[in-house]
Formats: structure tokens, C-alpha cells, sequence
């Protein structure tokens, strides 16, 4: 019986990949035809790429393979807005399964999202690969982002889920030793770097989180992937962010708690994920309006 637990994660975790691989897969056979409107300065990208993005959305492209960027911008949207950088769970190289949260991200901000990994994914090295994957990408599509006058000069706002909420604490730590500016904000949901006390899949970046960083981690004791203790460790390690400015919330409703709850968009889960992200947005743009 004390199999079962990591049994069910070790079958979820291969589901995840295995569906990361398909939707890949489609976007590699299928016929390069431009996709709805393109976000200026950026390539456009084809129908599989753009997956389930609601009409009304630009979605372009930057770079390639890992360090391919893909940017989401409401078409009617004018002038600088806030930017959102979102890292994606493991197990895909598209935006597909998280089409519903991106599209509702691009009523308030510009969203880039870094790939950071190309399937066939490397189990032995790979890891080491992925942040500085994502940080070469984002360099490039920062400079665009800024050369046609799409985001404002404030601090960014980092989000991820999954491996990607561990990769968003990356981000908040080492931004600087990559070139990348630091965030004002970093919202990480249900991070993880592997099972909780097994093998560290995801190396952490050296780095501290800098001192003006506002940070909320979510966890749950039931999401048999990731657990609590890497949403646990990024708060305790941020050691520079004053106790008032970081926050653990643990997400105690067992029907929220699995870790695929965050890629549902049902009212719940919207309220559960999707509204802090929302809070923390707006209150970033407020401050940065205010200075």
C-alpha cells in the first residue's frame, strides 16, 4: 500500500509526457499555415502552435527549439501593458492544455511563454539545459517586446506551474546573472523539482530572490507529484524578501489538490488559481502607475 501513492504519480507523470509528445508531434506534422493574427515584430506561428487560443488573441513566435518564446497579446490592445512571463509544466513544448488561463492572462497583460525544452526530453542532462534555454529566449523576446513599445518599463511579473513554478523561482533568483530584469512578482503553483524527498530532477539557479519581490507559493498536501516541499523551500530560501512580502497557501480542498488541478478551467479552479494571479497583477501595475 505505501507503493500506491508514487505509483499513481510515477503513471500521472507519464501521462503528462506522453501528452506533451503528442501535442508536439502535431505541430511538427502538420501543414505550416499562418494562424490567426501575429503580435508585431514576432513570426507568426502555425494552427497545432496555436492550439486552443480564443479568437481575438496575436500570438508570434521567437527563436527556436528550446529557446523558442511564444508571446500572447490581445489584438485590440494598444500601447505598453504589464508582462507576464509564464514558465509551463513539464511535458511540452506547445501551449496546449493551458489555453483557457493564457487567453484570460491577455486581458490584462502581455504574456511570454518560454519553452525551455525540445522533446526527444533528456532525462540525464537535460535539466541542466532548461532555464538557460528559457533565459536566452526571453532575452530575445524581451528586446522585440520593448523595441515595438509593447510592454512598459516596470520590473516583470514570473508565474509557473509545476516544474514551471520551480523554474519561475530560477527566474526571480538568478534573473541578474542572466541578463534579465528582476520581477516584481512570482507566483508559482504547485512547483516542484521532483518528488518530494527523492532525486532533485531541477537543479536550483545559485542566486537570491531580490528583496522587493512579492512571492506566493500554492501547494497540497494531496498532489502526489510535487508536494509541498518545494513550494515550502522557495519561500524559506528567499531569505532577502521580508516575511510580510511571502506567502504559502495551501489549497486544502481535496477535488483542487490533485497537481493536474491548475490546467482545469472550471469556476473553482479559476477562483483557486487564477484570481491570485489577477491580485497580484493588478496590484503590481497599480504600484508601478503610482512611481
Amino acid at each position: 500500500m505505501r507503493r500506491a501513492p508514487r505509483l499513481i504519480a510515477a503513471v500521472a507523470a507519464v501521462a503528462l509526457v506522453l501528452g506533451g509528445l503528442a501535442a508536439y508531434a502535431m505541430s511538427r506534422n502538420a501543414e505550416p499555415t499562418r494562424a490567426g493574427p501575429t503580435v508585431a515584430g514576432f513570426r507568426a506561428v502555425t494552427t497545432p502552435e496555436r492550439a486552443g487560443i480564443r479568437d481575438g488573441i496575436a500570438m508570434g513566435v521567437v527563436g527556436g527549439g528550446a529557446r523558442r518564446v511564444y508571446v500572447l497579446r490581445r489584438e485590440a490592445a494598444t500601447g505598453p501593458q504589464p508582462l507576464v512571463i509564464f514558465f509551463h509544466g513539464y511535458g511540452t513544448a506547445t501551449v496546449a492544455g493551458q489555453e483557457p488561463w493564457l487567453s484570460h492572462l491577455t486581458q490584462r497583460a502581455t504574456v511570454a511563454w518560454p519553452v525551455y525544452a525540445k522533446p526527444p526530453f533528456d532525462g540525464k542532462r537535460g535539466a541542466d539545459e532548461m532555464f538557460p534555454s528559457a533565459a536566452s529566449g526571453l532575452r530575445k523576446a524581451l528586446r522585440r517586446l520593448r523595441a515595438q513599445h509593447l510592454v512598459g518599463g516596470g520590473a516583470p511579473i514570473v508565474a509557473g506551474y509545476s516544474l514551471g513554478g520551480a523554474l519561475a523561482a530560477d527566474y526571480a533568483a538568478a534573473a541578474p546573472r542572466f541578463g534579465l530584469p528582476r520581477p516584481s512578482v512570482l507566483y508559482a503553483v504547485f512547483p516542484g523539482r521532483g518528488l518530494c524527498g527523492g532525486r532533485v530532477r531541477l537543479p536550483p539557479q545559485p542566486g537570491e530572490i531580490g528583496s522587493r519581490t512579492r512571492i506566493l507559493t500554492l501547494a497540497s498536501t494531496h498532489d502526489l507529484l510535487a508536494g509541498t516541499c518545494e513550494a515550502r523551500a522557495i519561500v524559506a530560501d528567499a531569505a532577502r524578501v521580508p516575511a510580510s512580502m511571502k506567502t504559502l497557501d495551501l489549497v486544502r480542498d481535496f477535488e483542487l489538490g490533485d497537481h493536474f488541478a491548475p490546467t482545469r478551467s472550471g469556476p473553482r479552479e479559476r477562483a483557486e488559481f487564477w484570481k491570485p494571479l489577477d491580485r497580484l497583477i493588478g496590484a503590481a501595475t497599480q504600484s508601478h502607475d503610482a512611481g
